[in-house]
C-alpha cells in the first residue's frame, strides 16, 4: 500500500508573497496548502493505479490516520480529511515516523511531505528504521521562496510560528 504522510505543524502554514506580472505583490499559497494539493494528487494517482492508499496527518503527534485500503470512497475520504484539517502545533517528524513504524505490518511506499524543521539526525534515524522494514520512501521537502532567498531591506520582527518566540532582525 501507499501511505501519504503530511506535516500539519504550524510552520507549514507559512507562505510569503510573490511578485505578479506588473510588479504587484500577490498572495502565495502556504506550504501546507501546497502539501495538500500534492497529497491529493498522489492519492488520486494511486487510486487510478488501484493501489491501497492511506493518509497520515501529523505534527508532534499523529493527528489523523486513514489506513491504506483499496475500497470504494477511499479517495473521497482522503480528500475530505485534507479539506477539513488546519495546521496547528509544533513539529516532531521523527516521533511521527517512529509511531508509524510501529503501526505498519506490511511493506509499502511511504510518501513524506514536510518542511523538515527538525534535527536532521533524528529524522535520518527514523527514516532508517522504516527502510529496514522494507518500505520504499519518497520525501518531498517543501520550502517557501522566502525561506530560500531571505531578503530583508529594513528592520523586522520575526516570529517562530510554532513556539511564538520573537527575534528583532536588522539587515545591517
Amino acid at each position: 500500500g501507499c501511505h501519504i504522510m503530511l506535516d500539519v505543524s504550524a510552520s507549514m502554514s507559512f507562505g510569503g508573497n510573490y511578485r505578479a506580472a506588473g510588479g504587484a505583490e500577490a498572495p502565495a499559497i502556504s506550504k501546507y496548502e501546497y502539501g495538500c494539493y500534492l497529497a491529493a494528487s498522489l492519492a488520486y494517482f494511486a487510486s487510478q493505479q488501484r493501489d491501497a492508499t492511506g493518509l497520515i496527518l501529523f505534527d508532534s503527534e499523529i493527528r489523523e490516520r486513514i489506513p491504506a485500503r483499496m475500497r470504494r470512497g477511499q479517495l473521497m475520504r482522503i480528500l475530505h480529511t485534507l479539506d477539513q484539517t488546519k495546521p496547528g502545533k509544533t513539529t516532531d517528524v521523527a516521533g511521527a515516523l517512529e509511531k508509524l513504524a510501529a503501526l505498519l505490518h506490511r511493506r509499502g511506499v511511504i510518501v513524506l511531505i514536510s518542511d523538515f524543521y527538525e534535527q536532521p539526525e533524528r529524522v535520518s534515524a527514523a527514516l532508517q528504521r522504516l527502510r529496514f522494514g522494507g518500505n520504499d520512501l519518497i520525501l518531498f521537502h517543501l520550502l517557501d521562496p522566502l525561506e530560500l532567498e531571505f531578503n530583508l531591506d529594513e528592520p523586522a520582527l520575526l516570529e517562530d510560528l510554532e513556539t511564538g518566540d520573537r527575534l528583532e532582525v536588522n539587515p545591517e
